[in-house]
């Protein structure tokens, strides 16, 4: 199956892009100045409702072919390549159980977590039925065990049916642990997961 940057419309969008950055058999490149190729694309991101990387792909493949652009831009163009990688990919994640009180609380959360990068987690309450269950309020304490540490509780959104989530960066590597605290029917239910974060 074809990556979503080579697909159209994305496409056409694309070589479009491509054509207004660096001037086409109709206009001169004089005749809209040095920042008219940026407005191009700007018009294009404003209408458009495009990936960063179909940008990212036609904004290179001008730099690529034209030596006026392409020296002052080789910084621009490598943050740019690890900006598409957290645009054009999904970060793998893994789901945790843990049962309390009669009910499941699973945790989806990055497979293999880094620091200072930003993530979302999701919690889900279930009952022995297997039935979604609704709370109050749902929370989720980032905490070092080993160390201490600023309180860091983020409120959940609710995403669903028993479906909370939240999104977050940790601000370390080493070992953390991740509490879930749910209110439901006037009681606290508290789950925690432990797991490692890698540096940066």
């Amino acid at each position: 199956m074809p990556h979503a940057c080579h697909s159209e419309p994305f496409a056409s969008l694309r070589v479009n892009a491509a054509r207004n950055l660096s001037g086409s058999h109709k206009t001169s490149r004089s005749a809209w100045g040095d920042n008219a190729g940026w407005s191009q694309v700007i018009d294009v991101i404003g209408t458009e409702p495009l990936r960063l990387c179909v940008i990212i792909e036609g904004i290179g493949s001008v730099f690529k072919h034209s030596v006026r652009w392409r020296a002052p831009f080789h910084i621009i163009l490598l943050v740019v390549a690890g900006i598409s990688i957290g645009a054009c990919g999904a970060t793998p994640t893994i789901v945790e159980e843990r049962a309390v009180d009669g009910l499941t609380i699973a945790l989806e959360r990055p497979a293999q977590p880094v620091a200072l990068r930003n993530y979302a987690f999701t919690a889900t309450i279930t009952n022995a039925a297997d039935q979604p269950v609704e709370a109050d309020l749902v929370y989720f304490d980032f905490t070092m065990p080993q160390m201490e540490m600023g309180v860091h509780q983020p409120i959940a959104d609710r995403l669903g049916p028993g479906k909370y989530g939240v999104r977050t960066i940790y601000s370390m590597e080493g070992d953390w642990r991740i509490t879930i605290v749910a209110t439901i029917e006037g009681r606290d239910v508290r789950v925690w997961f432990d797991h490692p974060v890698l540096p940066p």
